[in-house]
């Protein structure tokens, strides 16, 4: 397609982000479960994850069900249960 506004062509993907944890936030379910800023996520409920927009999708599709996740934290895979809490 064509961006008529400012005529570039775009090519229809979204590119991936690394699922690496860049902050975690004070009192959230993230703190509570152990999460830390770095910690790279390797799976979730037992499904490989590529990029943050797995991440998102996954938790959405939860409903707020526990999650157990797998993060690479400093050469170590490390296994995390959390449970997603709806943000308004």
């Amino acid at each position: 397609g064509k961006e008529e506004r400012i005529g570039i062509g775009k090519v229809g993907f979204i590119p991936a982000i690394k699922p690496i944890i860049g902050k975690v936030i004070k009192g959230s379910p993230a703190e509570d479960a152990g999460f830390e800023k770095g910690d790279v996520i390797l799976s979730i409920n037992g499904k490989e994850i590529n990029s943050w927009e797995e991440v998102v999708s996954l938790i959405r599709k939860s409903e707020g069900r526990e999650l157990t996740v797998k993060v690479l934290r400093r050469g170590d895979v490390i296994g995390i249960t959390v449970k997603p809490m709806f943000n308004k």
